[in-house]
């Protein structure tokens, strides 16, 4: 008796992937440049854009004329600037910025100076803010009295910047 061995073979022919089919596809993080946040300060609000290079922000308060029972009190901060990823990795932005504060209280003064301050914008869009006022000096008016000294000018900048910049807000961006 003769055993004959036959042998069957079946070829596939696979198609060769590229590195990026082959890997499982990252997902794209939306671009997300215009946000809503609550900031420091009681009743602090802030909205703001985030379109690279280009920063910028107004932040008003709803509840300082409430705690002060002031019916003319009126306070907002609007700063314009830059915005720059500290690297590629990180989701952290670096912000400068020159900023206007306008108050209405006893008196109308305008601080105008330059701020910085960081951002972070998670994949969800929420997003954590925090500015500092760097320097800067108001003009006009406060408490009755008009400001002539470069001091009081200087301490006013920093007065209004207190209750009216968002030196750390909670949001989200869309």
């Amino acid at each position: 008796m003769k055993i004959r061995l036959v042998s069957l073979t079946v070829l596939f022919a696979l198609p060769v992937l590229a590195d990026e089919e082959a890997s499982p596809a990252k997902s794209e993080v939306a671009s997300r440049h215009f946000g809503l946040s609550l900031a420091t300060g009681p009743g602090n609000v802030m909205f703001d854009i985030d379109y690279k290079p280009f920063y910028g922000f107004v932040a008003g308060s709803t509840g300082y004329p409430i705690i002060l029972l002031e019916e003319g009190y009126f306070g907002a901060a609007v700063g314009v600037g830059a915005t720059w990823q500290i690297s590629r990795a990180s989701r952290w932005q670096f912000d400068l910025f020159a900023d206007a504060i306008p108050v209405s209280w006893k008196g109308v003064s305008v601080g105008v100076g330059i701020g910085a301050g960081f951002h972070y914008t998670f994949d969800s869009g929420f997003t954590v803010t925090f500015k500092v006022p760097v320097f800067g000096a108001a003009l006009g008016s406060s408490m009755g009295r008009e400001i002539t000294k470069g001091a009081e000018a200087v301490g006013l900048y920093y007065l209004d910047a207190a209750m009216q910049l968002p030196i750390a807000s909670i949001g989200y961006r869309f």
